[in-house]
């Protein structure tokens, strides 16, 4: 197992919660199953989202200290009315487009094709989705410059919960084992490869509040640990507070994310970051909602 195909595994976990199922279209208010988890959800936007705009502004310290906040980029996301992600631009700051994400659905409100596009239109990567006849999504397969990378095969409980994610990458099969409490989330997730042998050579556990959020997760690779996320919500569950870490053998890295301000809905509009306790970007929001 090499550390790039790790870190992209690690990356795609939070995802991969609801990868593979697809129904429901709650507001992540109060507990919901994994299956009925929508974008929304993994988000953690509440209400009924139109639409996000994300600017940001990365710092840059002066030698006397101060710090400047330099306009970076534009994030566009566009949400339909049962809370899927449809679509997203990112822009940079001098207004030129640096990638198109376009989401197509079937009639069923099924995701079928997630689009990349770079700024000249160009179709760089893209990942199918299909069913089975329940609505649950059964397979998930990622091409780059039309050449499949990937393909993820799932296994469902009869609810559309995840029970068990097959990776097909190459000429390599990894498994993703899931246990999951009783609305569906999963609590501990066991990353196996035959070529490693049948005990789990990565394990990511993962801990909830009474709403369903995220609160900690850890990550352990062949017995070290090697990850650990910490989310803080207030009684409302607006979010707070994130804290990343990544072990390394020469270092650690910690990334802080506070989010001091929030809108009428609690969902937050002001977003501060620092990476190794230092200042690295801040994000002003914008949020529409659908009436």
């Amino acid at each position: 197992m090499n550390k790039q195909l790790f870190l992209y595994l690690t990356t795609v976990i939070c995802l991969l919660f609801s990868g593979c199922q697809e129904k429901g279209n709650g507001t992540g208010e109060k507990a919901v199953s994994a299956a009925d988890r929508t974008s929304l959800h993994e988000n953690h936007l509440l209400g009924k989202v139109k639409s996000v705009t994300d600017t940001k502004y990365m710092v840059l310290p002066f030698p006397d200290g101060r710090d400047s906040l330099v306009f970076f980029s534009t994030k566009s996301d566009t949400y339909n009315q049962n809370g899927w992600l449809s679509g997203s631009v990112l822009t940079n700051a001098d207004g030129d487009t640096l990638y198109v994400m376009k989401v197509t659905f079937d009639a069923k409100g099924h995701i079928t094709l997630n689009e990349f596009f770079d700024g000249e239109g160009n179709r760089k990567e893209y990942t199918e989705y299909q069913y089975d006849n329940k609505g649950f999504r059964v397979k998930e397969s990622h091409y780059l410059n039309d050449s499949l990378t990937y393909e993820h095969v799932c296994t469902n409980d009869p609810n559309g919960n995840v029970e068990q994610v097959t990776v097909n990458q190459g000429d390599d099969t990894y498994y993703m084992n899931y246990l999951n409490d009783n609305n569906g989330l999963p609590v501990r997730i066991d990353w196996i490869s035959p070529k490693m042998g049948q005990d789990a050579y990565q394990q990511n556990t993962i801990e909830y509040d009474q709403k369903g959020n995220i609160i900690n997760r850890t990550a352990t690779l062949n017995g070290r640990n090697v990850e650990f996320y910490h989310a803080q919500y207030n009684d409302q569950g607006h979010l707070l507070k994130e804290v990343y870490q990544r072990s390394e053998p020469t270092r650690l890295e910690e990334i802080v994310t506070e989010y001091s301000q929030h809108d009428s809905h609690g969902n937050w509009t002001h977003q501060e970051n620092s990476k190794n306790q230092q200042r690295h970007f801040v994000i002003e929001r914008k949020i529409e909602y659908y009436h």
